[in-house]
């Protein structure tokens, strides 16, 4: 619903949607911000623009910061913090399978914030996943690019959490990942943070494994054609599985 110019006369106007249109006007918002801040990093800029959102139900899980664009609110934002800097203002993902990209620039921790990964807490950003349905969930953060820590817990308050599960290293020595029995409605808590006050850009996975993440689940194809669909956002790897090319 962005009003526009339309080609019908020189007086006509149209509503039309899509990131051709939406994507200028971040860039705009984000030169305004520059303008109005020339001293800001550029992710400290985009700390402004993210959490300086209006929040809307529709979008949580869908955007890294669950709002619209609010260019007023963003040239008066105060903090260039990050929006899933606090516990309290973690960003909600929805769906089985999710996968964002994220970073923890100048992120550091609260009061009474737990060890993750039997570490102290450095450069933590939150995130919370309401499993829609039960099984096996792998939350990870494969494809970051510093040494990452990661924990997943219950609970609705920093200082009152109940760990379901965490990892320091994962098989590269520098990413994470764990997996937890998730039961259907029940919300987790999701914390990455940077071990030894580390920090970068975060690619933050999570969902249930695929049903034929095994090779003994291999799911069976028949016909001379077939067309499947599938995932494999959280699907790990096997003792011994080859390598691809």
């Amino acid at each position: 619903a962005i009003l526009t110019a339309d080609n019908v006369s020189d007086t006509s106007y149209t509503t039309i949607d899509g990131t051709s249109f939406s994507s200028p006007m971040v860039a705009g918002a984000f030169a305004l911000l520059k303008a109005q801040f020339p001293s800001d990093t550029y992710r400290a800029s985009i700390n402004r623009l993210l959490r300086s959102v209006a929040p809307l139900p529709a979008l949580a899980g869908k955007t890294q910061s669950g709002g619209r664009l609010n260019v007023g609110n963003a040239l008066s934002a105060s903090a260039d913090l990050l929006v899933y800097f606090e516990f309290a203002s973690r960003v909600p993902l929805t769906g089985s399978t999710v996968s964002l990209r994220a970073h923890n620039y100048r992120a550091s921790t609260e009061t009474n914030e737990p060890s993750h990964a039997s570490l102290p807490p450095n450069g933590t950003v939150w995130w919370s996943w309401t499993a829609p349905s039960s099984g096996t969930a792998v939350v990870e953060t494969t494809g970051s690019t510093f040494d990452t820590v990661l924990a997943i817990y219950t609970g609705t308050g920093v200082g009152a959490l109940t760990l379901v599960g965490s990892n320091d290293n994962f098989s590269d020595g520098v990413t994470s990942r764990a997996s937890f029995a998730a039961v259907s409605g029940t919300t987790y808590q999701i914390a990455v943070g940077g071990k030894n006050d580390a920090s970068g850009a975060i690619i933050l996975s999570a969902g249930f494994l695929p049903p034929n993440d095994l090779f003994a689940d291999a799911i069976t194809l028949t016909g001379s054609s077939m067309r499947v669909s599938g995932y494999n956002t959280v699907a790990g790897a096997e003792t011994g599985e080859p390598k691809g090319s």
